[in-house]
């Protein structure tokens, strides 16, 4: 079973819901880069000049929230990344 990070899951596509979040994010900010990769891991979206990551949470990532911690607090120290997470129904 994958862990879901981007060493095991390379050819990840985003889902629907992420490219409607991508459609409102290019209303709002100038560089949206999707997939974008950090190491072992990648984020849906990374805001270029924020230097900021947002994922896209469906209702899976409840299972994993310990994983997801781990991966924000990792993106944080390695790269100073902070990480923003929106929930499928926040995003409705």
């Amino acid at each position: 079973k994958s862990c879901g990070c981007a060493a095991h899951n390379r050819y990840r596509q985003p889902s629907q819901l992420a490219w409607r979040a991508y459609d409102r994010l290019l209303r709002d900010f100038e560089v949206v880069i999707p997939e974008e990769r950090f190491g072992r891991y990648s984020v849906d979206f990374l805001l270029a000049e924020e230097w900021l990551g947002i994922e896209i949470d469906g209702p899976f990532h409840t299972e994993r929230k310990e994983h997801d911690a781990h991966k924000d607090a990792e993106l944080l120290q390695r790269f100073n990344l902070p990480i923003v997470r929106l929930i499928e129904e926040d995003l409705r």
